[in-house]
């Protein structure tokens, strides 16, 4: 008989390790008479149950893994990589053959008062103004999604997945005295890989930045979640764990042939200690000083403070100054036009003489009007209120 301790209840992807570790490396069942004990709370899963009757032959207690840190990159990004070539060749010609139309569109030839009259006419005018909004705001969402894109997928490395990468990094490993046995427990190789690069406790810090830690993966995970900061710039944990684990360890009790009495007494005594809850009562202290913990971290460390909404106060201060820029120009734009007053939109006939004496005369709106040749020659000028504005009358 062997009994097996699977501590699968400590975190989600630890569950998804033993799970893929089960599939993936053992291809048969193995046939023996087991003792498994489980937390409650991983009995909840159907898949736990699925992988524990079909494979049994990975025996772990604790996983050994490496954390390290998250290492991001300034890169030098070019604003022409949003858009390919061909688009912003099509871009550049539609904006160069717009400006053309326009420049003849003022022109006085024939070419120029065709194009007035073909496109400067309702309701094409209207269409092509409503094509050229959409247009534009279309190519402008677009580029800012791919900007946006672009600096969410690249700005920052992909953090290692195996020992190899993990290795090719080059960054120090800090070990205690009581993990130096772990170096030692694991392949000639790879242990010789470690050692180059170890580090004493003394020169840096536990959970540090610049230094890699190895740990359990309950451990690492609880320190990681509550007493890693989150980085103000990528908004992730600054360290992360390593997903190829460098050692698991194996541990099972093995009985002699002849050793029933035994094996029942202590399978007995297993679903005793499992019945009358003694699991769950030495799991409890350990439940609630993790919690207090967890409590303690979220309610002092963890809240949301002006150093972490640096982008928003951005964003709400571009908006306001936008906003302000625009209400400012509307109410006082430097190319305002004075406006008549109201009492003299019922004028109806204006006469005046020529105060220079060479037959100008000056009409409303402070605009200088010059009267036509018969005027000079003593006529009487009055003008008339039309549609457009004031005719000019002569008459002798």
């Amino acid at each position: 008989m062997a009994v097996l301790y699977l501590d699968v209840s400590t975190n989600q992807r630890i569950r998804r390790l033993f799970e893929v570790y089960f599939n993936s490396t053992v291809p048969v069942r193995w046939n023996a008479k087991l003792l498994v004990l489980v937390d409650d709370g991983a009995m909840n899963h159907p898949w736990v149950l699925s992988v524990l009757t079909t494979y049994f032959n990975h025996l772990g207690i604790a996983f050994w893994c490496m954390t390290g840190e998250r290492y991001g990159t300034t890169m030098k990004y070019s604003v022409s990589a949003a858009f390919g070539n061909t688009l912003w060749i099509a871009i550049g010609c539609a904006i160069g053959l717009g400006q053309i139309v326009l420049y003849l569109a003022k022109t006085s030839t024939k070419l120029g008062r065709w194009i007035r009259q073909a496109f400067w006419r309702p309701p094409l005018n209207s269409f092509f103004h409503i094509t050229t909004e959409v247009l534009v705001f279309i190519l402008i969402e677009s580029y800012l999604a791919q900007v946006t894109s672009y600096l969410l997928v690249h700005r920052f490395h992909r953090d290692p997945i195996t020992l190899e990468e993990f290795f090719a990094t080059d960054i120090p490993i800090r070990y205690t005295d009581q993990q130096r046995t772990v170096f030692y427990a694991l392949d000639a190789n790879l242990s010789d890989r470690f050692l180059e690069r170890a580090v004493p406790e003394t020169t840096c810090e536990e959970f540090s930045e610049g230094c890699a830690h190895l740990d359990t993966v309950e451990r690492a995970t609880f320190f990681i979640n509550n007493r890693v900061p989150f980085d103000l710039i990528s908004g992730q944990k600054s360290s992360f764990i390593l997903p190829e684990m460098l050692k698991s360890i194996r541990a099972q009790y093995l009985f002699a042939r002849g050793a029933t009495p035994f094996r029942d007494y202590f399978d007995l005594h297993l679903h005793w200690l499992r019945a009358f809850g003694f699991m769950d009562y030495t799991r409890r202290p350990y439940d609630y000083s993790l919690e207090a913990h967890w409590k303690r971290y979220v309610i002092t460390n963890d809240l949301i403070q002006t150093k972490h909404m640096v982008p928003f106060w951005i964003f709400v201060g571009i908006g306001w100054s936008i906003s302000v820029a625009v209400f400012l120009g509307e109410r006082w734009p430097p190319w305002t036009a004075i406006r008549c007053h109201p009492m003299f939109n019922s004028a109806s006939v204006a006469q005046t003489d020529s105060p220079t004496g060479n037959g100008d005369s000056i009409g409303l709106l402070g605009k200088r009007r010059v009267a036509p040749k018969s005027a000079r020659e003593g006529q009487k000028i009055t003008l008339l209120p039309s549609q457009n504005g004031y005719a000019i009358s002569a008459g002798t």
